[in-house]
């Protein structure tokens, strides 16, 4: 689930339409996308796909969850894909929705959609065309720092980290690990040097000084740097960037701390499917972590920036 982070003017389905994929990070194929609007602003939303959709009863629990979450919400509901199949899953969700809850249910399939609650059926008429591209909102998205990445599948591969190691990197995480014998002073000066150099300078660390920071987020440094991803001054895309790059580098005994500060980059941008995929490889390779309690309860909170908005 995404929390939304940004309050931005939309005119128009369109416009909603177009800016979808920078409120969750990336592209929707063949998904339900249903999203909480309290107040006129979006607070959540959850992208289900289509294998889980297509589980008998896999929709009621998903809305129920996001209604608890988010007290008097309207819903907007949008099926992407082939348009009788959207149609139909919109149609399931729309039974899940209470009298008065639904603000909208739309179907979109490639630059067409369809507005099942004004009364458009795809199968009997055709599609509004629309243009994401040249949408003012999404203009507005970028400049606020937003992305949208082509599909799911990139941001999986963001969090999947370098594999298995050869003797080379083998070695050279060894050799990482010597400033683990530093004095204290030495290893808080490192960091912070690193943290300016990522966060105020907007300069993308080296692999070498990657790996160390990864072996010293892992240690006592932690919970100094967690605070700072969190709450600290900074572009916070600067943050993802840092915390992404060391994910990329860090093999599974390295990762989870990094794995943890790049879930709560994420969160602070509003990268909700991001945080999830953090998640999801954290769970495979330290399912015992404190991070998966930290992170899981991220889901349902919004943002600093979310906070300010309000």
């Amino acid at each position: 689930m995404t929390t939304i982070p940004q309050r931005f003017t939309v005119g128009s389905r369109a416009d909603l339409l177009a800016l979808i994929p920078y409120l969750i990070g990336y592209r929707p194929d063949e998904a339900l996308l249903v999203m909480a609007c309290c107040g006129g602003v979006i607070t959540q939303s959850s992208c289900i796909s289509r294998a889980l959709c297509e589980e008998p009863g896999s929709l009621a629990p998903i809305i129920e969850s996001m209604r608890a979450a988010n007290p008097g919400a309207e819903f907007i509901v949008v099926g992407y894909g082939p348009p009788e199949w959207a149609d139909a899953v919109v149609m399931a969700a729309r039974e899940q929705l209470r009298p008065g809850e639904m603000l909208s249910c739309l179907v979109v399939a490639g630059d067409q959609f369809w507005d099942i609650g004004a009364g458009d059926v795809p199968a009997l008429s055709p599609g509004h065309a629309f243009a994401p591209d040249t949408s003012p909102v999404v203009a507005q998205a970028i400049a606020s720092g937003l992305s949208a990445h082509a599909s799911r599948d990139e941001i999986v591969a963001m969090v999947a980290g370098p594999g298995a190691l050869g003797a080379e990197e083998a070695d050279a995480w060894d050799r990482a690990c010597e400033c683990l014998g530093w004095e204290p002073g030495r290893q808080q000066v490192f960091v912070e040097q690193c943290l300016d150099e990522a966060i105020e300078k907007g300069r993308r660390l080296d692999t070498e000084r990657l790996r160390r920071l990864c072996v010293l987020v892992s240690g006592r440094a932690n919970h100094h740097v967690m605070v700072r991803t969190s709450l600290g001054r900074g572009d916070p895309a600067a943050y993802e960037q840092l915390w992404a790059d060391a994910v990329a580098v860090a093999p599974d005994p390295w990762a989870p701390a990094v794995l943890g500060l790049l879930g709560v980059a994420a969160w602070r941008r509003g990268g909700g499917a991001l945080l999830s995929e953090v998640i999801a490889r954290l769970e495979a390779i330290d399912p015992a972590s404190g991070l998966l309690l930290i992170l899981g309860g991220l889901r349902t909170r919004r943002p600093p920036a979310a906070s300010d908005a309000a």
